[in-house]
């Protein structure tokens, strides 16, 4: 069975290193990472906000 990815972006980007170059691979990963955290410090935050 194969394993589905939580994020179809990610599934696009391993598409992507197939074809490109492992440069590029990169690049978009530390990409998703940084808009991953500032996603997940915004949602944190306005937890925060409602709370206080």
């Amino acid at each position: 069975m194969e394993k589905r990815s939580v994020f179809p972006m990610e599934e696009t980007l391993l598409f992507l290193c197939r074809n490109w170059s492992w440069i590029y691979c990169i690049l978009c990963l530390k990409a998703v990472d940084k808009v991953k955290h500032i996603i997940y410090d915004s949602i944190r935050y306005s937890k925060d906000e409602r709370e206080s």
